[in-house]
């Protein structure tokens, strides 16, 4: 599937075409299922109806940004408007703190910084720089406040400034890619990941995420990443084959051009105890190059989870995903 048509067509005909692709692609993997939507966050089902809007009712389907609209980003999926109103917005809204704290480029925006036992602050941007000489130097951009106050703090005789840095949740933004992770893995395999073990614990932790479901992690990323030799393109997702204690997927963010061109690499493992190998977390991208949307409407692919390898797995662990399809098919009002 070529993407390059999300710039092409209106909202409308963008739903309905995801809708057609991503029912297909139930119909492969849960036979019986025809016309029929599941979003990938809520589990709710529609029909394509739910896909058109009229100048009196707002679609129950909507264009949900893979990668956050904030960072510049235009590839989208398909999820309910409700989720995409609230977990999607939200998730956005955490990628937003995230990026706007600078917290990944020895960085800090919108700091407050004043003299000891004065609540008098002036905000500044704050960068520690580290010299080859082996010095730290400390830059501040001052954002406005007082002059005054500003002179003082910059004067070669003050000794001691105080800085309050607003406190950051690390852990809502490694939700908001790993968000971004499992829309992705939903555009490029539908329904069999969806299905999958690993891909229910992730769409559990989205759900709720206050609880402590499934280990999120997500670390920077700055070096050169393969590219499709056919096309240029930028590979976002790799399988990690073998050791089998560290089997899974990688998914690697387009390049932050707010974060100095950084990538976020998301890691997605095949089982939740393979986190307790700290080797897992430092997880090289060594894989196997997902090159593209093939997997969706490929029959013999879609029905068995993408890769033999994969099923392997899934067998030494004691895990299918057809153990869910019951649950599954037990349709809910959309």
């Amino acid at each position: 599937m070529n993407n390059n048509w999300h710039m092409r067509t209106s909202g409308q005909e963008l739903r309905e075409r995801l809708f057609r692709f991503y029912s297909k692609n139930l119909e492969i993997v849960v036979p019986g299922f025809t016309d029929t939507f599941v979003c990938p966050i809520c589990l709710k089902h529609f029909s394509f109806e739910d896909s058109r809007g009229t100048n009196k009712l707002t679609p129950h389907l909507s264009l949900a940004h893979i990668w956050s609209k904030y960072l510049g980003f235009k590839q989208v999926s398909l999820s309910c408007t409700n989720c995409n109103n609230t977990i999607g917005s939200s998730f956005e809204a955490y990628e937003k703190a995230h990026i706007e704290s600078g917290s990944d480029k020895n960085s800090y925006k919108n700091v407050f910084i004043g003299l000891p036992g004065s609540n008098e602050r002036v905000k500044v941007d704050l960068n520690i720089l580290q010299k080859d000489d082996g010095k730290v130097v400390i830059k501040f951009d001052p954002k406005g406040g007082s002059q005054r106050l500003e002179n003082q703090l910059f004067d070669a005789k003050t000794l001691q400034i105080s800085v309050l840095i607003p406190k950051f949740d690390e852990r809502k933004a490694n939700l908001a890619y790993l968000h971004s992770a499992h829309m992705l893995m939903f555009h490029t395999f539908g329904y069999s990941y969806i299905l999958s073990p690993f891909g229910n614990l992730i769409i559990n932790q989205l759900n709720y995420p206050k609880k402590e479901i499934f280990p999120v992690l997500a670390s920077s990323y700055s070096g050169n990443v393969a590219n499709d030799p056919d096309t240029g393109r930028e590979i976002n997702i790799y399988l990690v084959p073998s050791p089998q204690q560290q089997s899974g997927f990688v998914i690697i963010s387009p390049k932050i051009a707010k974060l100095e061109n950084l990538r976020k690499r998301i890691y997605i493992p095949i089982d939740k105890e393979q986190f307790l190998n700290q080797k897992a977390r430092e997880i090289e991208v060594e894989g196997i190059p997902i090159r593209d949307l093939n997997y969706l409407l490929n029959e013999d692919i879609a029905k068995d989870l993408v890769f033999t390898v994969l099923n392997s797995v899934f067998r030494n662990q004691g895990l299918n995903y057809r153990i869910r399809t019951k649950n599954f098919t037990q349709k809910v009002d959309g």
